[in-house]
């Protein structure tokens, strides 16, 4: 049970109140009794955030949950328009990125931010203010490099400890190939494809695609591979990275060089 005086909040970050604040007759001069169990669930909109919790008949096999595929989708469609941060060696506090953030994105709306342990959550009110961001890419803050990208599904696991990277690759592809699966293609080949930019979806830019990739540090960072397209016709993809993370190939991690690796 939560202590009485500690401020609730709800999913959005807002405060609900304390409960001691919704038990005034509990804090009488002299009194020291706290809110019963039971008092804390009665029904009004201030004692809890969700008002149609549902029962499902557990199933599964060997200790294992199987979570239905509509529940899945669901958090897919809340999560999926939020971008997510981090730096790439430690962490900065809560209030210097914010601060910070609020002076570098000139943005029309105005954004949410939340975190969860290594990971920034940001949510905008307007959707070029969102696309702006992404293709800003990484930017310096604190002298400190800050990554953002799409919400992936993934992300969960890096929470603690950063495994990919997103980065912001140019490719010569041919015409054929452009197309959201063809870029796909290519760019898988690399690592995780996140998006594209706004001048490659509309096409308004033909003399390259650009595509922003979630790689590992094990990425190589190749600046061509060759396709086979069928009938006798292979072409050569070339690949541009406007910035490369800093990454150890010994211990296959970011933030660092192999150069000022302590394994020597």
């Amino acid at each position: 049970m939560v202590p009485p005086g500690i401020p609730t909040l709800n999913l959005d970050g807002r405060s609900l109140g304390s409960i001691a604040n919704r038990h005034p007759s509990t804090q009488g001069a002299g009194s020291s009794a706290a809110p019963s169990w039971s008092s804390l669930f009665i029904e009004s909109q201030f004692y809890y955030v969700f008002t149609n919790m549902e029962y499902y008949e557990p199933t599964g096999k060997d200790g294992i949950s199987e979570v239905p595929n509509h529940i899945v989708e669901e958090g897919e469609n809340v999560w999926k328009h939020y971008l997510v941060g981090y730096f790439i060696e430690k962490r900065l506090p809560f209030l210097v990125v914010k601060n910070m953030l609020q002076k570098l994105w000139i943005v029309k709306g105005n954004f949410e931010m939340v975190a969860d342990k290594e990971l920034f959550y940001f949510k905008f009110g307007c959707e070029e203010d969102r696309q702006m961001v992404i293709e800003q890419g990484p930017i310096f803050v604190v002298g400190r490099v800050f990554v953002i990208r799409p919400w992936t599904d993934d992300l969960d696991s890096q929470r603690k400890e950063i495994q990919t990277v997103p980065v912001w690759v140019k490719m010569d592809l041919p015409k054929i190939l452009w197309t959201e699966k063809g870029i796909s293609f290519v760019a898988r080949r690399l690592g995780k494809p996140l998006c594209v930019d706004a001048a490659t979806a509309n096409r308004t830019r033909l003399n390259y695609v650009k595509v922003c990739i979630a790689v590992d540090a094990s990425c190589k960072f190749p600046d061509h591979r060759k396709f086979n397209l069928g009938k006798g016709r292979i072409v050569d993809v070339t690949f541009d990275y406007p910035w490369i993370p800093s990454f150890c190939s010994k211990c296959v991690a970011f933030g660092y060089s192999s150069e000022k690796c302590n394994k020597g």
